[in-house]
């Protein structure tokens, strides 16, 4: 059973009270019973895991989008413009370099080359991410 404790902030802060306690003073803790963690912990890697299941999904529909456009260019009928493309790349730069692989598919468009550089940069927006949380 969890429950939400608050410890009260004392007037004058003993000599012996590091600054990392002084911080969980502030601030609530609800600790968890088993292993004594708060909470905090649990609601942040929940965040991490949807933070990447976001960008985990956005990657699988740039790569049906190129998908679609491929097929579309091999039956002459309606394409996608190359803007939508390349900016729903900038946002799922792993899908669109997969697709770009698999289908080759935009290999040969100079725009295109920034694919990769744009899985780079999400790469360590992902990293930041995962040190922020």
């Amino acid at each position: 059973m969890t429950e939400k404790k608050f410890r009260p902030v004392p007037d004058k802060e003993p000599e012996s009270m590091n600054k990392r306690l002084s911080f969980s003073i502030i601030t609530p803790i609800t600790l968890n019973e088993e292993r004594h963690y708060p909470d905090r912990i649990m609601t942040d890697i929940s965040s991490l895991h949807l933070f990447l299941a976001i960008l985990t999904a956005v990657n699988v529909a740039v790569f049906i989008l190129f998908a679609s456009d491929k097929r579309a260019a091999q039956k002459n009928a309606r394409r996608t413009p190359e803007r939508t493309l390349i900016v729903s790349a900038l946002f799922g730069p792993f899908g669109a370099y997969l697709a770009m692989k698999v289908f080759r598919h935009k290999t040969r468009k100079m725009l295109f080359y920034l694919v990769p550089l744009f899985a780079l940069f999400q790469l360590f927006l992902m990293i930041g991410a995962c040190i922020r949380f």
